[in-house]
């Protein structure tokens, strides 16, 4: 059940990418994600209030929160439109494919995780998986995937910043953090960091189309429910469960789903390339799951489902 939730929770997020593209064409990026984050920590605060969820007063867990905020929601949205101005979405995509190497990396040194050579074997074939997409119509050669310059080093920031996010987050609900206490006061503090950006950068000037505040306002409420509160406390959840590298592993499989629901809501039919790279990816995420329950890092129950990850 609970590994069934990792495919739920990327087939929900990449619902979002179309609505999000849409809003963003409407109002400024750094604004609309001020909305969008401000929006969602409020109802999350609200409710962790209600529920009497204990916040955190000690200073490593607080300097963690901000961190988050900071990175993954604040840093990482800045970079990432800024770079997708200047360079194709194909080397962008490139780029956050090789997340879950780093993730794996940053679990070893915070978690103690070892990569073994069969997890390295399932995410290489993952990875060669993901390689076919790059090269369908236009976009980057080969050569120049490997070119570093300052939009390509601005998403690599972007990418270490969603990343280390990631183990940040972990080690939280790991303490028995509330997710709601978490995601509500990171994006709260993240949605205050977007307006200030947004504030400077336009001195004045309406950051949203004339006429289409109410349309933003609409986009950004479906996207709140969607994203922010099911998606993100799910992201949470699933870190209690499992590792943050199997996490970040099976995000792969966004490209799956996106082409998923353009064939169901726009007719669009996928390529036999697309579905052949999904083989791949599936068989890369499945080897990476077996290694992980063998090491120990995701439990059993009698019924031989995961029910969580022991703490090292």
């Amino acid at each position: 059940m609970a590994a069934s939730l990792l495919f739920l929770l990327y087939f929900l997020w990449t619902v979002s990418f179309p609505l999000g593209k849409l809003a963003v064409s409407l109002a400024d990026p750094i604004f609309f994600t001020g909305i969008r984050m401000g929006g969602a920590g409020l109802i999350l605060l609200l409710y962790a209030m209600m529920t009497r969820r204990p916040f955190p007063t000690d200073r490593k867990s607080l300097i963690g929160i901000f961190l988050i905020a900071l990175g993954p929601i604040y840093l990482t949205n800045i970079l990432e439109f800024w770079s997708l101005s200047r360079i194709e979405s194909g080397k962008v995509c490139f780029i956050y494919s090789l997340c879950p190497f780093l993730t794996s990396f940053l679990s070893f040194l915070h978690f103690k995780e070892k990569l073994t050579p069969k997890k390295c074997l399932g995410m290489g074939i993952g990875f060669l998986g993901i390689l076919p997409a790059f090269f369908q119509g236009p976009g980057p050669s080969f050569s120049d995937l490997f070119t570093v310059r300052g939009p390509e080093l601005s998403i690599i920031i972007a990418s270490i910043s969603s990343v280390y996010g990631l183990v940040l987050m972990r080690k939280l609900v790991r303490s028995q953090i509330s997710i709601s206490v978490i995601n509500g006061t990171t994006m709260a503090v993240g949605s205050l960091l977007c307006f200030l950006h947004s504030a400077v950068t336009y001195h004045g000037i309406s950051p949203v189309l004339p006429g289409k505040m109410a349309e933003v306002l609409s986009l950004a409420g479906i996207l709140i429910l969607l994203s922010n509160v099911v998606c993100y406390n799910l992201y949470g959840y699933l870190l209690k469960r499992f590792t943050a590298t199997l996490v970040s592993f099976a995000g792969l499989l966004s490209p799956f789903f996106a082409a998923l629901h353009g064939y169901f809501l726009l007719g669009e039919k996928p390529s036999w390339l697309l579905l052949s790279s999904m083989l791949f990816i599936g068989t890369g995420l499945w080897m990476v799951y077996q290694e992980e329950l063998r090491q120990g890092y995701i439990l059993r129950r009698d019924d031989g489902k995961p029910v969580q990850t022991i703490d090292k």
